[in-house]
């Protein structure tokens, strides 16, 4: 199977960036910088100027970059979601693989957003650091009306992504992190099978399972103890599963009453 150009579709604190990175290392195809529609990165210009100048603009550089053969991540959770409409637009007209990465476990990965945009720290060893002192002062106590607003937009804004990339008809290929992080040996199935989805197998086969297991163990996201670092922390995850269990709950009543009212 020949190779193919791919995106990385996922969220913040979902664990995708190290599986976006060795799919880029066996790819035949440029590598773009780690989200690279930040406004200060490599195709930050589009940004720019789709919030500045207009959709038209934007879509006609956003072509230029992708008919290059461009694979990156793309977190979509921090743009809008017209400008995640024009990006996933233009990857469908390009002729993409989409590699849609997200947690299974929910909360978790909420949570862990939640600390890292409490203490605008994004990485595990300068959170450690950040923790050895006294509990920084400007990390107020959160108001769970405003937990309940995150956690809800998390949600909806995943289900509305999914319904998108639907609607767009892109090739895609879904897969949860958990399965290959937690799984051991069977995390390697996982990993070749989104390989073998853009076409870059037979390269990942000659790397070896040892190597890859190396990469994975290495990798595998630590957010699972943040709650031990800190009262503050163990407090809040109680209150966030509370609420994700909750407003999951009432999403799977809505779908049910909709499904009710259809079938009628």
């Amino acid at each position: 199977m020949r190779g193919k150009p791919f995106v990385v579709f996922s969220r913040r604190r979902t664990g995708a960036t190290l599986i976006s990175q060795m799919l880029q290392e066996l790819s035949e195809f440029p590598g773009a910088e780690l989200d690279p529609f930040i406004p200060s990165r490599q195709f930050g210009h589009i940004t720019n100027t789709f919030y500045s100048t207009g959709v038209d603009q934007a879509r006609s550089q956003t072509d230029s970059v992708l008919q290059q053969g461009y694979c990156f991540k793309h977190h979509y959770d921090r743009e809008s979601y017209q400008f995640n409409l024009m990006l996933i637009d233009a990857v469908a007209r390009n002729g993409y693989h989409v590699i849609h990465l997200e947690r299974s476990d929910e909360a978790s990965r909420i949570f862990s957003y939640i600390i890292c945009e409490w203490l605008d720290v994004w990485n595990r060893e300068n959170m450690e650091g950040l923790l050895e002192g006294p509990f920084p002062k400007y990390a107020q106590k959160l108001d769970y009306f405003e937990l309940k607003r995150i956690v809800r937009n998390q949600i909806s804004y995943r289900r509305w992504f999914e319904d998108a990339l639907i609607s767009a008809n892109v090739e895609q290929t879904f897969c949860s992190i958990e399965s290959i992080f937690q799984c051991g040996f069977n995390g390697l199935d996982e990993l070749y099978r989104l390989c073998r989805a853009v076409g870059v197998e037979a390269q990942a086969r000659q790397v070896g399972d040892i190597t890859f297991l190396d990469r994975l163990s290495a990798g595998e996201y630590g957010t699972r103890s943040l709650p031990s670092m800190h009262p503050e922390f163990a407090e809040l995850r109680t209150t966030v599963d509370l609420i994700v269990a909750q407003t999951l709950a009432e999403q799977k009543a809505e779908e049910e009453k909709i499904a009710e009212t259809t079938s009628d």
